[in-house]
């Protein structure tokens, strides 16, 4: 099996956690039994971002999910992936301690350093075995966020994602909000321009399920993981 999808973890904190502010997680490495996520400044580079560490847990930055499901105690459980210790060094799975999110602490403060939503659709979870609560969310088609070279706006949610309510923020700002039936394709335009100094979230009923800073480079991102 290969995954590549989700490509990113992002934080959902709205800011509160000090990882959310300043990277997300990135795929970067897996095995037969774990895919490695490990931490992305996406501010470095001139913007197009880079690893936080130069070498996979060069810093002990790095958190995994078992993608085996033989493999019982570790399936779609999230884990430190650096056994040495350092950062962070308590990851808190569903599995174990409910809710919906995956909180990441380290000893030295007491305030979650980044949180994300566990993936309920993902390359490693296949229908009906998703080991995560009992939660599931149906669909897997092609939705996407777009910008022109005039950095208007287009959303388009796929007919088989679920019903409910998608927001797009820029920044801490909603700029579009749509309704979408399990079924139909729901597409929405707004002409901005939009700043490329801006970050622009996907939000599904509330939780923040995409998030990119995509009119600085005018690129067309694919969502195939929610």
């Amino acid at each position: 099996m290969t995954i590549t999808s989700p490509e990113y973890l992002y934080d959902n904190s709205n800011g509160s956690s000090a990882w959310g502010a300043s990277y997300h997680y990135k795929l970067r490495s897996q095995t037969t039994s774990f895919a490695t996520y490990d931490l992305w400044d996406y501010n470095s580079n001139g913007g197009a971002g880079d690893w936080y560490s130069g070498t996979l847990n060069t810093g002990g930055w790095a958190i995994k999910v078992g993608i085996d499901p033989s493999d019982t105690s570790n399936y779609n459980k999230w884990i430190d992936g650096y056994t040495a210790g350092h950062q962070p060094t308590e990851v808190r799975d569903p599995i174990d301690y409910g809710g919906s999110d995956v909180i990441l602490y380290t000893d030295a403060y007491p305030d979650p350093r980044f949180q994300f939503a566990k993936p309920t659709v993902a390359d490693w979870i296949s229908t009906g075995n998703n080991n995560n609560n009992g939660t599931n969310t149906e669909g897997s088609g092609d939705t996407t966020l777009s910008f022109d070279s005039n950095r208007a706006m287009t959303v388009t949610i796929d007919s088989l994602r679920d019903s409910g309510t998608y927001d797009i923020y820029q920044d801490s700002t909603l700029v579009i909000q749509l309704q979408h039936t399990l079924g139909t394709t729901t597409t929405a335009n707004s002409t901005g321009p939009f700043l490329d100094t801006s970050e622009y979230t996907l939000r599904y009923n509330g939780t923040i399920i995409f998030y990119e800073a995509a009119v600085r480079n005018i690129t067309k991102v694919h969502c195939n993981f929610w």
